[in-house]
């Protein structure tokens, strides 16, 4: 909702307050005005355990009739979906979209439909990123962007990186890269060029290495 729509919802929960009770429902508790989030009660609730989220899928799965190649696409749908049931259960059903009659239901179908930059991609940029080589790192972004992926997603895996046993870096840089990734994400949002901010972050890699 707008701004403006919820400022509209204020009104008319003042209105109604009386008669009526409200339970509303978000993601992002910050793009909640802040007149109706004085006025509610927040009620916090944790990502949903993922052998729940497995089993859930696998239920709704066997239930519609959709065919999965094996149990590691559902335990990557749960990834993908960061334990959000409602998320997993859309990436779900827009994959049953693509596919026709009897075909399986796949990672890659997954992570098509995400928009997940394949583990080669991202390999490559740390690769580079290692050699030193600022122009080799402005071509492999360019490349990044030109394909149709997301700066926000690429900022994602590199952060999944950070956490993988296989990161390189010790943790004082592990650090260091985590903000820098943490402020590109906050300038996104904020409507900054992707290509500029990836290619920050992707130099402060560098000058860590």
């Amino acid at each position: 909702m707008t701004d403006s729509a919820q400022s509209a919802l204020r009104r008319i929960m003042e209105l109604e307050s009386k008669s009526t009770r409200f339970c509303l429902i978000c993601n992002y508790i910050t793009r909640i005005i802040e007149p109706i989030a004085s006025r509610c009660a927040k009620f916090r609730f944790n990502t949903l355990d993922q052998d729940c989220v497995i089993d859930k899928l696998q239920n709704i799965s066997d239930l519609e009739g959709i065919q999965i190649e094996n149990r590691d696409v559902l335990v990557e749908l749960c990834n993908l979906s960061g334990g959000d049931l409602r998320k997993a259960i859309n990436i779900l059903q827009t994959a049953l979209k693509m596919k026709k009659n009897e075909e399986k239901v796949t990672i890659d179908d997954l992570h098509e439909i995400c928009g997940h930059i394949p583990p080669k991609i991202i390999k490559n940029i740390i690769d580079v990123c290692k050699e030193k080589s600022f122009q080799k790192l402005e071509k492999a972004i360019k490349d990044l962007i030109y394909e149709g992926y997301s700066a926000h997603q690429l900022l994602i895996q590199l952060n999944d990186w950070i956490e993988n046993e296989n990161c390189y870096l010790n943790d004082k840089k592990k650090s260091v890269l985590a903000e820098k990734i943490s402020k590109a994400d906050q300038y996104l949002l904020e409507g900054s060029n992707e290509y500029l901010q990836t290619l920050n972050v992707c130099s402060t890699l560098i000058s860590i290495t």
